[in-house]
């Protein structure tokens, strides 16, 4: 009998979470076909896709090989260092607070030698994308069956979808 599913689960790398916030997206675009009693499944989707994308571009910008296993200690280790340097880190949700990965990101580029955006434009984007994020989605979207209006629909997919095309500059 083959592994069950969650076993096969592991964790995870910089290279696999970009190849899952790809999938997810591509999840989200189908269940957004179901119509509007949908919405809100593809935008927790399309959150994911965000959030993955943005932890991937962390973890190398702190100096992670593409291949190298992201444990849930890494990403505790990640959010004490957004609280040192003094981002607003949320207790409910840590792990998965979108406006305080990228601000991690965008901060750890900017104080890092070398790493900093060459467009200072491009920083503000990250910060705008994911303060809007974090207004429409979280974890706990999967718990709760109100149905998203089109507008919020729209806005997470198209922020999902920029996060997936600048994942390379991240």
């Amino acid at each position: 009998m083959p592994n069950s599913l969650l076993n096969r689960c592991q964790p995870n790398c910089i290279d696999g979470y970009r190849a899952a916030a790809k999938i997810r997206f591509a999840d989200g675009l189908l269940i957004e076909q179901g119509g509007w009693d949908h919405r809100t499944g593809a935008i927790y989707l399309w959150g994911y896709t965000a959030e993955m994308t943005v932890k991937a571009a962390y973890f190398l910008a702190i100096g992670f090989a593409d291949d190298r296993l992201i444990l849930i200690r890494d990403l505790h280790d990640a959010a004490n260092a957004g609280l040192s340097l003094a981002i607003s880190w949320p207790i409910k949700g840590k792990l998965h607070n979108i406006r305080a990965w990228t601000e991690l990101l965008v901060r750890t580029r900017s104080s890092t030698p070398g790493l900093a955006y060459p467009d200072a434009t491009f920083s503000d984007r990250v910060i705008d994308a994911g303060l809007s994020l974090e207004r429409l989605w979280s974890e706990e979207l999967r718990c709760h069956g109100t149905v998203a209006y089109e507008h919020e629909l729209r806005s997470v997919k198209d922020t999902g979808a920029w996060f997936l095309a600048h994942s390379s500059r991240l």
